[in-house]
């Protein structure tokens, strides 16, 4: 058995680390990983395509909130769906950006554009669709030998609703597919495979404003091919599970009563339909059991509520008031508990759920309000800092802590910390994890964005392969809640 010391310095929580662009809006943010080597995972913004732009995209360090690079040719967006980050698709082992630009009349508005990660140089770039901008951008991953996508939605400027769907291959920008359809709703959203040809499904909704023009489908990631169509509904919202052994979809079809269906792929498999409060009007899933076995559980906002739900029965497990309408929603697990993230029209709150403490644990009121957030790892806090994105005039982004940082007191003490460790990190496909403890260990892997990715048990003197797409995880012991985690890189 090794030692590690744990040395603590308490500070105030919430407490704002930084700001940054405070005279403009910023549309997205999202975080990338960590591309200056300090051991916390930095973000990537983009501005408000209403704003002086180009450049409207910008790298920032995520603890102190500096620039790292930005991009003189890169325009903002006009949406926060309109940024992703990819995994590296152009081999500098570090994870890369696809974004869809707002309308202007630069050689890059109106286009979906793959950008690196480690400087801001463009790798490739779609020709504009004049009359249209970027409204949403989504990663599909593939498996095997199959093609990595990026899909982006456009709207168009005009009354009509027109919507262009396209998928473009995610390294070469090759556009592979394109569909066209009238709808109020531009959301896409992306899926594992159930096809079976590797590459992860997109769901889209179609909505006319009546329950007989509207329906929901699923369309091939790879192909653009329909898989799957629910005819006579309006579709308000829909979630998928992420990552799942089977792909899971929800959907709230706002009918006469309203319902909320619950499909499982392969087999389009209706595996709960009820009725439910018409007013909840967006909602994710979140693994607050563990495994995503029966189902993962929801999690529904409306104007002032969150309300976590579980769909095997629809049960209401908690209910939470929030006093502000919520606009964006995250969630990382610490200590057993789960923690839900918010921005709200009035700035930031944090809920808390687990078995002995359910409830909102603070609101920090900010200038303007929040329309995406993103998590930032940190070695030097136990528990992700928040940044935030406000996209109204004098708004910018700032970061925000949820715990106190891990720094040097006076009272040290050493907590025993169960060996183990990776072989080859950084290493292509996945990392090789050797036990030297005696006892058995959980271990939980996290993505950069603080969302668990899964649950391995190590047995004492056992080898575990953790096998998941590129990037940057990071493995936290869950007997051990004191000890920080330890970062791990997958390459290609």
């Amino acid at each position: 058995m090794s030692s590690m010391l744990i040395l603590l310095l308490f500070t105030a929580v919430p407490e704002i680390l930084w700001t940054a662009f405070t005279e403009t809006g910023v549309s997205a943010v999202e975080s990338i990983g960590d591309i200056n080597g300090n051991g916390s995972t930095d973000i990537v913004v983009t501005l408000l395509h209403t704003f002086p732009s180009p450049p409207g995209l910008y790298c920032l360090d995520g603890l102190a909130g500096i620039e790292i690079w930005s991009s003189d040719l890169v325009p903002g967006t006009k949406t926060h769906e309109a940024l992703c980050i990819i995994p590296d698709i152009n081999d500098d082992g570090i994870n890369d950006i696809a974004l869809s630009t707002g309308w202007g009349s630069g050689p890059f508005d109106r286009s979906t554009i793959a950008v690196s990660g480690a400087d801001g140089t463009i790798i490739w770039s779609t020709v504009p669709i004049m009359g249209y901008y970027g409204y949403d951008t989504e990663f599909t991953d593939a498996v095997s030998d199959s093609c990595r996508m990026v899909h982006t939605s456009y709207d168009d400027t005009g009354p009509d609703n027109n919507i262009r769907y396209k998928g473009y291959n995610a390294e070469t920008g090759e556009e592979l597919w394109s569909y066209s359809v009238s709808t109020l709703i531009p959301d896409i959203l992306p899926m594992a495979d159930f096809s079976g040809n590797g590459c992860g499904e997109l769901a889209l909704a179609v909505s006319r404003g009546t329950v007989s023009g509207g329906w929901f489908e699923i369309r091939d990631g790879l192909t653009g091919e329909h898989l799957f169509g629910l005819s006579s509904c309006f579709p308000e919202s829909f979630a998928a599970s992420h990552p799942s052994e089977y792909p899971l979809l929800c959907v709230n079809q706002n009918t006469n009563p309203p319902k909320l269906r619950v499909f499982s792929f392969p087999g389009a498999v209706e595996v709960l339909t009820f009725d439910w409060i018409p007013y909840w009007w967006q909602f994710f899933l979140t693994n607050i059991n563990g495994e995503y076995y029966p189902l993962p559980e929801l999690v529904l906002v409306n104007s002032n509520e969150m309300c976590l739900m579980s769909p095997d029965n629809g049960e209401t497990l908690a209910i939470y008031q929030i006093g502000s309408p919520v606009h964006c929603i995250e969630t990382f697990e610490y200590n057993n508990a789960f923690n839900f993230p918010m921005g709200t029209n009035s700035g930031l709150t944090l809920a808390l759920y687990s078995s002995s403490d359910t409830g909102v644990e603070w609101n920090l009121p900010l200038p303007q309000a929040v329309y995406d957030i993103s998590l930032i790892t940190s070695s030097n806090y136990p528990t992700p800092l928040i940044a935030a994105a406000m996209s109204g005039e004098n708004g910018g982004v700032v970061a925000v802590t949820t715990s106190s940082q891990t720094g040097i007191t006076e009272d040290v003490h050493f907590v025993e910390q169960p060996s183990w460790r990776p072989i080859s990190n950084p290493s292509s496909g996945g990392v090789f994890l050797v036990s030297e403890s005696e006892i058995r260990l959980t271990l939980g892997f996290y993505d950069i964005s603080g969302r668990l990715y899964g649950r391995y048990i190590l047995e004492p003197g056992e080898t575990l392969f953790f096998s998941a797409p590129p990037g940057v995880y990071l493995i936290h012991t869950e007997e051990y809640p004191d000890i920080l985690s330890q970062k791990i890189i997958v390459l290609e």
